[in-house]
């Protein structure tokens, strides 16, 4: 099996049903129910307590609820979409998020080559670099070398940016679609690098 960063065809697309087929996958192999797995071998040795993969009803202490755009912010958490596994559903605290972003720096799930993969650009078929490796999006921001990827769903949204060379993090998380995760983390990395 090539373990190389490859696309099948001439393009690259992004696609959530991918990762839904690899939380199925991980099922079938592992006999285990994605959650069950997930949190025996990353959550629990990584000691992030706080985070969970959701289930319904949810039991999640402290549980943050997902809100609509001001000025209604009705409560929009419930979505049928919620059921899927793979491509959503993780919810995690700050204090876990720096757990989560320690592993990554310092290889604790995996070993130092298989990071490297991790963060490498794909390639299609025509050699042709694709701007994402496995889970992440690689590109440069104002000159930066940059690992990252963001979400949103149902009112909630995240984004998570390392500068490689700096070896610096900024992770953003909003409950409400009145806020942009994204937007959040753009003024934080202006302000840090004083970016007009």
């Amino acid at each position: 099996m090539n373990t190389d960063p490859q696309f099948s065809g001439n393009k690259s697309e992004y696609s959530n049903g991918g990762y839904n087929v690899l939380a199925t996958l991980v099922e079938k192999v592992t006999q285990e129910p994605f959650f069950t797995f997930i949190t025996e071998h990353i959550f629990t040795p990584l000691k992030m307590f706080n985070t969970r993969i959701v289930s319904y009803p949810i039991d999640i202490p402290n549980c943050a609820t997902s809100y609509s755009q001001w000025p209604f912010f009705d409560n929009i958490d419930f979505n049928t979409g919620n059921a899927l596994i793979g491509e959503d559903g993780v919810y995690c605290s700050l204090n876990d998020t720096e757990k989560w972003i320690s592993a990554l720096d310092n290889n604790a799930l995996v070993n130092e080559e298989t990071m490297q993969k991790v963060f490498t650009s794909g390639v299609t078929n025509n050699g042709d670099k694709v701007e994402y490796g496995y889970g992440w999006e690689l590109y440069k921001y104002h000159n930066q070398e940059v690992v990252g990827h963001g979400g949103l769903w149902c009112g909630f949204s995240s984004s998570i940016i390392k500068f490689i060379k700096l070896n610096i993090w900024i992770a953003c998380y909003s409950n409400s679609l009145a806020i942009s995760s994204s937007r959040s983390m753009h003024e934080i990395a202006k302000y840090f690098f004083e970016i007009e």
